[in-house]
């Protein structure tokens, strides 16, 4: 993983966690990735649920950020897969799609994600 960029002194410096985000909209996941790196963590992008699981299995990380809604692998199943698999790293699932249905918020924190936001 790449260390944050520090623009004022010009050198790098330690992040300050390891967060892998997955959305399979490019331009959301890419503007939740910039704004994490400029908050001095070392990111990893996924576009899909797959390829969440392929990074995972090379790499920790501290923190997920995931869509719920993505084809084949969802949310959903990033964070089955995540706890399954016991790995020590908190999950949060973001979503634009159904921000009134609460079945889904209950599901997610049910299954273990440290937070979910509509």
């Amino acid at each position: 993983m790449a260390e944050p960029w520090d623009a004022e002194s010009g050198r790098t410096e330690e992040p300050r966690g390891s967060v892998l985000v997955v959305d399979d909209s490019r331009l959301v996941r890419t503007m939740v990735a910039m704004h994490l790196k400029s908050a001095r963590y070392a990111v990893e992008e996924a576009e899909d649920g797959e390829a969440a699981m392929r990074l995972l299995s090379r790499g920790t990380f501290d923190v997920i950020v995931t869509d719920l809604r993505m084809p084949e692998l969802d949310g959903f199943g990033v964070l089955a897969a995540v706890k399954r698999l016991g790995l020590a790293v908190e999950v949060i699932i973001l979503t634009g799609a159904h921000a009134q249905d609460m079945s889904s918020a209950v599901r997610a924190l049910r299954l273990g994600a440290h937070d979910y936001s509509p």
